[in-house]
């Protein structure tokens, strides 16, 4: 290979910072969601990565997991709706 086109393979290497492909099927939607409800959610989760450090917590992964919780216990949460 040239030298001229050295630096243009070099893109195509296996970069070692690249992050491993996700393991879940993940889409991209949109939701309104209460601003407050959110910004305690985005504290915990900031919390949550302070309290953890140096292991960091992506907040997708976090949100991902704060509605499951909510799924195993949907009783609860449906009775919580139902209430207000």
């Amino acid at each position: 290979m040239s030298d001229a086109r050295s630096p243009l393979a070099e893109r195509f290497k296996k970069r070692s910072g690249r992050r491993p492909a996700q393991e879940k099927n993940r889409i991209k939607t949109s939701v309104f969601i209460d601003e407050d409800v959110l910004e305690r959610a985005t504290k915990a989760w900031k919390d949550y990565n302070h309290a953890n450090y140096p292991k960091e917590v992506l907040k997708a992964l976090y949100l991902e997991e704060l509605i499951e919780c909510g799924l195993r216990h949907v009783e609860e949460v449906e009775s919580a709706i139902s209430g207000q």
